[in-house]
Order: structure tokens, then sequence, then C-alpha cells
């Protein structure tokens, strides 16, 4: 059995990264700056929870385009570190460009899986991840790497989706495809996707599992006009 879901978790990774680095990440790339406008609150008000210092190291998981990296920048000043690490080639590619342009020269990217390759032990002083930690097909393994990569008293902060019910982009379109194409969409709640986290009770034991304290999980809750400024055709694409 073991055996069995360490074959069919390294399978789930490949498919991910397949995504990533080829028709997802291209479609994120083209399209960065819509993405951002739509996460954008919900990021900053994650970003909120951390207990900023100048000076420290942070890693940002799932870093993307480097949107949230730039933003981290920008609080820990030239005497603090951002590392980001994604499994998409594309974004992290866009990513360095940003920060280049930028002029900020304390960060780096990492093109790899904190779920299968660790980080440094004991090299950030907080973690944060902007809808970056629910597509792992062994969460409470990810989390454990995570955790190990932090200092003590190391803090981590992310946002991540409430159900589809909560998410009219999802649900709505969820109705469709099974009205019309007979398709049901989210049915596992747990599996790897953008909902694998709805459930508060079940990211509290994953994190317990994984070694965290002082756990608190907060909704929030925003109105967030997912296709404003694109066409139709840019909203089916993504």
């Amino acid at each position: 059995v073991k055996l069995t879901r360490a074959l069919n978790i390294m399978q789930q990774n490949k498919t991910q990264k397949k995504f990533w680095s080829g028709s997802g990440g291209e479609m994120w790339v083209k399209d960065q700056a819509v993405f951002d406008r739509r996460l954008q609150s919900l990021g900053k008000a994650a970003l909120q929870k951390i207990q900023f210092k100048t000076g420290m190291d942070i890693v940002d998981i799932g870093c993307g385009s480097g949107t949230t990296t730039l933003d981290i920048l920008a609080v820990v000043g030239e005497k603090g570190s951002v590392t980001g690490v994604d499994i998409s080639q594309p974004l992290l590619q866009l990513a360095a460009k940003r920060v280049e342009i930028s002029g900020l020269t304390s960060a780096r990217f990492l093109n790899q899986d904190v779920q299968t390759k660790p980080l440094d032990t004991s090299s950030f002083d907080a973690a944060f991840s902007r809808f970056g930690v629910m597509f792992f097909e062994d969460p409470t393994k990810a989390f454990v790497n995570i955790n190990q990569a932090l200092r003590s008293g190391g803090q981590l902060a992310f946002v991540c989706f409430q159900s589809p019910e909560k998410n009219l982009w999802a649900s709505l379109s969820q109705r469709v495809f099974e009205k019309h194409l007979g398709i049901k969409m989210y049915e596992d709640k747990r599996a790897p996707g953008p909902f694998a986290f709805q459930e508060k009770s079940y990211i509290s034991a994953i994190l317990e599992a994984a070694g965290f304290v002082d756990i608190a999980i907060e909704g929030v809750e925003k109105t967030v006009d997912w296709y404003s400024g694109i066409s139709i055709s840019q909203a089916v694409d993504n």
C-alpha cells in the first residue's frame, strides 16, 4: 500500500509540474496582471498576519510570477531576503525578470517542489504562500518540510480558497459542466486542487501533524470582480 501511494504521489507531482511548466504556467504568464488583480487583496490580508521586521529571511511558497515576493521584499528591505519557490519555470522566469527590473537584489528563486525536495533546515524566519499550498498530494509531508526550514519561533501564513459554494467563479461553472456534460467537479473535497483546504479541521490536522503550534485559521471573505476587464475568450481560458 505504501509503495502504491508513493507511486501515486510521484505521478501526481509529475502531472502538476508538467501543467505548471507548460500550458498552465504560460497562461498565468500571459494573464499575470489579471490573476494578480483577482488575488491581491486576499494575499495582502494573509501577509498582514506575519509580524515582519527589517532583515528577516522569508520563503514565498508557490511564488508564481513574483508579485508577493516583491511585496515581501519591500517590507524586509535589503538587509533581509526572500526566496521564491515554485514548480513553474515560465512563472519563475517572469518573477526573476520583474525583480531585476525593480532593482532589488535580495531575492532568489528556486524551481523545486517543497513536498519532495526539502528546503535548507532552519533557514527562514517565516514562510508565506498566496494560494500555493493546496496542490500537494501529500500535504502533511510538504508542511513538515516547510516547518523544518523555519528557525525557532518561525511564522507561517498562507491563504487558500474556502468551499466552491463560497466561490461563484467555480461553483457556477461546476453546475454548467454537470448539467450539460455530466461532469462532476470537486467531488473529493480533499483532492489536490484549488479547494483542497476548504475544511478548517483538515487544515488544522495537517499543521498539527507537521509540528506547527499556536494555529489560527481565519475565514476572510471579499467580493472580487473575477472577470472585470477581460474578454469572453479570456474568461473561458482562465
